[in-house]
């Protein structure tokens, strides 16, 4: 990691603490917004979106998926509330997150005779 890359991490992650969430792309920041299809919630057609990543359908066809600011703001807030979640999950005595227990499984004696 370069020094650059270091100190915009460490401003985002100093923003978060504070409770600062990093704003969702939007049309006019320097992404590359094409004019598109909402592959999301809305449908949308003929719109400004931009392409999140490959989809993959069973079956292994791929496709490229975009959404539209609207949906990428509401992915966005999903993201955060899971975070949020996530983290009110966190076990205050030990400091991890909380994880179910494992089972323990012990093993029977054999039994003569079978």
């Amino acid at each position: 990691m370069t020094t650059l890359e270091l100190a915009a991490t460490t401003t985002v992650l100093a923003g978060l603490a504070r409770g600062d969430r990093p704003l969702p792309p939007q049309v006019g920041d320097g992404s590359s917004w094409v004019s598109g299809d909402c592959w999301f919630y809305c449908g949308r057609r003929g719109l400004p979106v931009l392409w999140l990543g490959p989809a993959t359908a069973p079956g292994g066809l791929t496709a490229p998926l975009y959404a539209c600011t609207d949906c990428i703001a509401r992915i966005n807030d999903r993201i955060w509330e899971y975070a949020g979640t996530r983290d009110a999950q966190v076990t205050p005595a030990r400091g991890r997150h909380a994880r179910p227990r494992r089972h323990r499984f012990f093993r029977l004696p054999a039994i003569e005779g079978r």
